[in-house]
């Protein structure tokens, strides 16, 4: 591998893991809202296991950014 293939594939497997903290916070916060939703104003959200499918697959994402970020690098 040369200079410029190990800088792409660590740039791209970091660029994988903001993608995943991304959508793994966004899911969360849907997941764990920070103040409570009462009446009314619940039964227009969306059903909230949903949200468990992206929160899994961005930390999926999240797992294999790191380990290529590992590989890329020629320690």
């Amino acid at each position: 591998m040369n200079v410029v293939e190990i800088a792409v594939r660590f740039t791209v497997a970091w660029l994988a893991v903001g993608l995943g903290l991304f959508v793994a916070a966004g899911s969360f916060r849907e997941l764990r809202p920070a103040v409570a939703v009462h009446g009314s104003a619940r039964r227009g959200r969306a059903w909230r296991p949903l949200y468990a499918v992206p929160f899994l697959l961005a930390l999926a994402l999240l797992g294999v950014g790191v380990v290529e970020a590992m590989r890329a690098v020629p320690w």
